[in-house]
């Protein structure tokens, strides 16, 4: 790394060479006011309030733009330069609109920020765009955004935003006449634009003119944030919840490690509705079997009912009679003890996650590091800008920065615009076609060794199964070999990927590997916790002797050698071999519409542990009433394996209670004995317990970027790449 010595405001600073003068000052704790830059993003220099003094020169520099010299000496403040910022600061006010008291930017609007520190309250101008407001009336038709060309600086921040950080395009530059405006697409019709909706471009408005509809409702001074992580899928988004007068009234980004200051629509928007929601549950409710209808009980009975009817079809059934099925909406500390419910008390391994389980045995690192290091992405079985807004911003930047892109799918997925190669298949032929194109990398001299899976599997053959070119698969074979670094990001990881990436050597290093992406928020995380019926908390065999042993020594009973039954066969067995089911945080007959609801009426009993009484719930001999990720403590697992926290913003309504402490009321109820245990405490369980999370603990993920597990032998940050035939990554799909 190379430096250069260069003198601001009279101090000596050593800067890296070839940064703008307005960087290498922030790095320096030396402030320069600015309404338009942006690093990376936005630095066209057309507010003129960042310009500084160079010695030896009888002119000003724009710092966003001038890149540091070896021995520049550098001013920043001078009366000249006071004098010059006041009179640009006029000139944007001559045709800016200030009715700040009712603007919904006051007191987080950056121009009213630098005007107050400048000294300038008016202006002696007048604009060239004439009456404004009766020209262009603000836009109101977006149900989320609102934008007000009079308030609008001309800064290019919301567009260079959406073109480079949502890489979405739906906001360009526009004309009327003379008058330069911003083509915000707000106003009816906006739905065929191709906003997404994400609020990235009023988050980086330095005024009034982009705003979020609800911001109306609250000024800044009068809320507090509160760090999190968001709840909407698995990318792991770091986000703030804004919080007034114990409400949760706003959601934004944070520069978390996976989004670096994106958010999406669900989760600036969809994450916070339902925390405040009319229709939560706030009483346990008990069915009624002379009515058939719900009444309201004490969390006393409403317990006690349920562990006494679990314990009688347990004494007249059999240990495998009862199961437990764990949502992904669930943090770490509580799936841990929801499975650790059903291990002790149940007496069986029966417990799952809603989710089709996801296996890979091939390497998995960032995504955010995957598409930024790619050469050509083969996106397999997934939709990303869908279900992962975020993911799917980065692959639209992989692209734009030159990756090819190869797009294998049995829908219409959005990214199929920006493909190279574009294989549209019959459902259900994914496997086909990856035989198809190992077979195409053995054939033609690609590969790294022989896949005898796919020796029968000739391009013809997987074409005709599929119902694509064998051309075109061929094509995407050789484009996908011939990368130096070609991730597989798929919806759910299957064996023959994890093949295919090591056939073709495509392990071991970033920018490759396979890249599941979990359809539950903390898909991964249920998995990690032992919400399996085959492995215990860290992917630890149940029909291991050794591990056992180790976990019934900490939980102090006998646990069953013999691997479980996953959600899909609980429903199958209902009413048969299964006859009574503890359901935590999951909506069955949404999830699993086949056959959910008469599988969950013909079991004995039903318990349901939710935040709304959903339709699963509705079908429930017990309903209690739980928490949202706004009210509670914990930790969730990302899709790419980082551990993050989730924290408490608010308090929740009266009679709800958190996750954990009605699992250790049923646990002490069964007769079972649990320590009432902080999430935090929790965690210091399973990090004992599971090698994968040694390390990890609360305070630790206060105080840094989470880990990415496992975490060998409790070193943080853990690890960022993943490989190993034989090494399974095992997460929900």
């Amino acid at each position: 790394m190379n430096t250069v010595a260069v003198t601001i405001n009279g101090r000596e600073c050593v800067v890296r060479e070839n940064r703008s003068i307005l960087r290498a000052a922030k790095e320096n704790g030396i402030s320069i006011p600015t309404l338009c830059y942006m690093e990376d993003v936005n630095y066209i220099g057309s507010c003129r309030l960042c310009m500084v003094e160079i010695e030896g020169y009888d002119r000003l520099f724009a710092a966003c733009k001038t890149r540091v010299k070896d021995g520049m000496v550098i001013r920043t403040e001078s009366e000249t330069l006071t004098e010059y910022r006041r009179e640009m600061l006029r000139l944007i006010l001559a045709d800016h609109k200030t009715d700040c008291m009712s603007c919904a930017a006051n007191g987080s609007c950056r121009l009213q920020e630098i005007c107050a520190a400048c000294g300038v309250r008016d202006t002696p101008y007048r604009g060239s765009r004439g009456d404004v407001d009766a020209r262009l009336p603000a836009q109101e038709d977006n149900p989320f955004i609102r934008y007000d060309a009079g308030k609008c600086i001309h800064c290019q921040r919301c567009v260079n935003a959406c073109q480079e950080i949502a890489c979405s395009g739906a906001l360009k530059n526009g004309r009327t006449g003379t008058m330069h405006l911003v083509d915000a697409p707000f106003s009816s019709g906006w739905q065929e634009s191709g906003c997404e909706t994400c609020g990235i471009c009023a988050s980086v408005c330095p005024t009034g003119a982009l705003t979020l509809k609800r911001d109306r409702a609250f000024r800044k001074w009068e809320t507090e944030k509160v760090l999190t992580t968001c709840p909407r899928c698995s990318v792991g988004c770091q986000m703030r919840l804004i919080v007034k007068n114990g409400r949760v009234v706003g959601a934004e980004a944070a520069d978390g490690p996976a989004n670096r200051g994106r958010l999406c629509e669900k989760g600036r928007w969809e994450s916070i509705t339902p925390i405040h929601a009319p229709e939560r549950l706030t009483k346990p409710l008990i069915r009624e079997e002379s009515t058939g209808g719900f009444r309201e009980a004490s969390w006393e009975e409403a317990v006690r009912y349920a562990a006494e009817r679990f314990t009688q079809i347990r004494q007249r059934y059999g240990e495998n009679s009862l199961a437990g099925i764990v949502g992904g909406g669930l943090t770490n500390e509580d799936a841990y003890l929801a499975q650790k419910m059903v291990r002790t008390c149940f007496g069986s391994n029966n417990v799952s996650g809603c989710g089709p389980q996801s296996v890979t045995d091939a390497v998995t690192g960032s995504i955010r590091d995957v598409t930024a290091g790619a050469d050509v992405i083969l996106l397999l079985g997934a939709d990303p800008e869908t279900t992962h807004p975020v993911a799917g911003m980065l692959l639209r930047r992989a692209v734009m920065d030159g990756a090819k892109l190869i797009v294998v799918s049995s829908e219409d997925v959005g990214l199929a615009d920006r493909a190279d190669v574009q294989l549209k298949i019959r459902p259900g032929t994914e496997t086909a076609l990856v035989r198809g194109l190992m077979n195409v990398l053995v054939t033609e001299g690609l590969a790294d060794g022989t896949e005898a899976a796919a020796a029968e599997f000739t391009a013809e053959t997987a074409g005709s199964v599929c119902g694509v070119d064998p051309d075109r698969i061929r094509e995407a074979a050789r484009m996908y070999a011939a990368a130096e670094n070609a991730p597989i990001i798929c919806g759910q990881g299957t064996k023959e990927l994890a093949r295919l990436a090591a056939l073709a050597g495509k392990t071991g290093r970033a920018g490759c590997g396979v890249h599941p992406l979990c359809g539950q928020p903390n898909g991964q995380g249920l998995r990690d916790m032992g919400a399996a019926p085959e492995v215990f908390p860290g992917g630890q065999r149940v029909d291991d002797a050794e591990t056992r042993r180790r976990f019934e020594s900490a939980w102090g009973v006998r646990l069953s050698p013999k691997p479980g039954l996953n959600a899909d066969e609980m429903l199958r067995a209902a009413g048969g071999k299964l006859r009574g089911l503890y359901v935590c945080a999951e909506d069955l007959c949404a999830a699993l519409p086949d056959g959910a609801d008469q599988a969950l009426e013909a079991l004995d009993f039903l318990a349901v542990q939710d935040v709304f009484l959903t339709p699963t719930a509705r079908k429930a001999h017990v309903v209690f009433p739980s928490v949202s990720f706004a009210e509670k403590e914990g930790t969730c697992t990302s899709t790419d394996r980082r551990v993050q926290r989730v924290r408490k913003a608010v308090e929740p309504p009266e009679g709800a209670r958190p996750d954990t402490d009605i699992l250790t009321d049923m646990m002490n109820a069964m007769g079972c004995p649990q320590p009432q245990l902080s999430p935090a405490r929790i965690m210091d369980e399973i990090a004992a317990l599971a090698p994968e999370y040694a390390g990890v603990s609360h305070s630790r993920l206060d105080e840094e970027d989470g880990p990415r597990v496992p975490c060998a032998g409790g070193m943080l940050p853990g690890t960022t790449m993943r490989q190993g035939r034989g090494t399974a990554l095992q997460g929900n799909g």
